[in-house]
């Protein structure tokens, strides 16, 4: 990661991404366990907000309504696989601008959506990123998992 992207920072997630960078920049892998830690809080409180609004609550119904919050973008996400327990999503733009960062930061900053997974769910989730925009892939695709399964 060369240098901290200048964006406009329109939201809280805006402001926890710069942020998070910021840090990143800065104190470089000694950051990435408190960036992660404070990504996964946030994810949980929305998980629980989401449970709270829905009658039923699994991993499938999770990965609808996170590939659901990407419908405005240009070129929205794809939910490649979709069970009650495991859903693989593809996404191509960022929602925390990451392009082109550090898969390290990218992992950190996806504990947001596993403690969104594991807050809504009530079920432990294992994140796996097989490909990031952050590390200059073309797309990501990801798989958010019961550990039910594995």
């Amino acid at each position: 990661m060369n240098s901290v992207p200048d964006f406009q920072v329109n939201t809280a997630r805006d402001a926890l991404a710069l942020l998070s960078q910021m840090a990143y920049q800065r104190f470089g892998d000694e950051a990435l366990p408190l960036i992660a830690d404070v990504c996964y809080r946030l994810g949980i409180t929305a998980g629980e907000r989401i449970r709270q609004n829905s009658e039923s609550c699994n991993v499938r119904d999770v990965g609808n309504i996170l590939v659901e919050g990407t419908r405005g973008r240009e070129r929205p996400a794809e939910l490649l696989e979709a069970s009650d327990n495991r859903v693989r999503v593809k996404g191509y733009t960022c929602p925390l601008k990451l392009e082109n960062t550090s898969r390290k930061l990218c992992e950190a900053m996806m504990s947001l959506d596993r403690g969104m997974f594991e807050g809504a769910t009530g079920k432990k989730i294992n994140l796996t990123i097989s490909r990031t925009v952050a590390a200059g892939d073309e797309y990501c695709d990801v798989v958010f998992a019961s550990e039910e399964l594995e």
